[in-house]
């Protein structure tokens, strides 16, 4: 699995594609969704599709994709980003976190230099 920045999936994976590719009936416009994932007297939660977020009023939390796919299908956040991005970033043109390099070795001179002999 690849890391991914946080914030390039909560901003291009759309909230409404991730529901409709997990199952979860949509209704009113894409504004709705059937909390299929809780069981309850009313088991919805609002879209605000402009915004990329999800709020569901029975349980009083919502959020971004990444809190959708951990209430649907569990993990953590970390997991969620790398699940999520390693699905949807073809699609949505988002590409892995560059790994850190490794910081080169000093030369002499400049390990002289940097202790103060030169």
């Amino acid at each position: 699995m690849n890391l991914y920045n946080a914030n390039d999936i909560r901003t291009r994976i759309p909230i409404v594609r991730y529901f409709g590719d997990q199952g979860v009936p949509l209704k009113n416009g894409n504004t709705r969704a059937v909390a299929t994932w809780r069981d309850g007297k009313n088991p919805s939660v609002s879209i605000d599709a402009a915004k990329n977020v999800f709020f569901d009023h029975v349980v009083g939390s919502g959020g971004s994709v990444i809190d959708a796919y951990i209430a649907i299908e569990g993990g953590t956040p970390l997991e969620a980003v790398r699940v999520l991005g390693d699905r949807y970033a073809a699609e949505y043109g988002i590409v892995p976190a560059s790994v850190a390099k490794k910081p080169r070795k000093m030369t002499r001179g400049e390990m002289l230099v940097a202790d103060g002999y030169a």
